[in-house]
C-alpha cells in the first residue's frame, strides 16, 4: 500500500494489508476530512511509515483516545492518523491505487450527517456534469 499527498511533498508506505476499512462519521474526521466522513484503513503501527517532512496535529478522539493526525503542511492534505491503540488510520483518498479497500463497516454513525445514507443513491456523473 502506498499513497501520497497532494502536492507529493510527503508520502507513505505499508507492508501490512489492512485489518479493516472503516468509514468514520466523528466530528473530527469530518472536520480534517472537510467532508461528511473519512474513509480508513486501519493497519498495524509498525507497518507504517511516513517519509517527507508532515506536520503532526495531536488530538484527542471522541473517544477520549489519543490521535496524531498527519499531513502535509504545504498542500493540507490529511494522510493518516497513529491512534493511542498502535494502528493507524491511513487516508484512503491519499491511496496511489484503487486497491481493494472497500469499506467494511462504518464507526461513529451517531454523528453521521442526516443526508450521507442518501448520497450513494443520488444521481451521478463520471465527470462534471454536462453544461446547461
Amino acid at each position: 500500500m502506498r499513497g501520497k499527498c497532494l502536492c507529493g511533498e510527503v508520502a507513505f508506505e505499508c507492508d501490512a494489508a489492512p485489518v479493516v476499512t472503516v468509514a468514520c462519521h466523528c466530528t473530527h474526521c469530518q472536520k480534517t476530512s472537510g467532508s461528511a466522513f473519512s474513509v480508513n484503513a486501519i493497519v498495524p503501527g509498525a507497518a507504517f511509515r511516513l517519509t517527507g517532512a508532515y506536520a503532526v496535529f495531536a488530538d484527542q478522539g471522541e473517544s477520549g483516545g489519543s490521535v496524531e493526525r498527519c499531513f502535509c503542511p504545504k498542500c493540507g492534505s490529511p494522510l493518516a492518523s497513529r491512534l493511542g491503540n498502535g494502528m493507524v488510520a491511513v487516508k484512503v483518498g491519499a491511496l496511489e491505487s484503487q486497491e481493494d479497500v472497500t469499506p467494511a463497516l462504518q464507526v461513529w454513525t451517531r454523528s453521521a450527517r442526516s443526508w450521507s445514507k442518501a448520497l450513494l443513491a443520488a444521481p451521478g456523473f463520471e465527470t462534471n456534469p454536462p453544461s446547461a
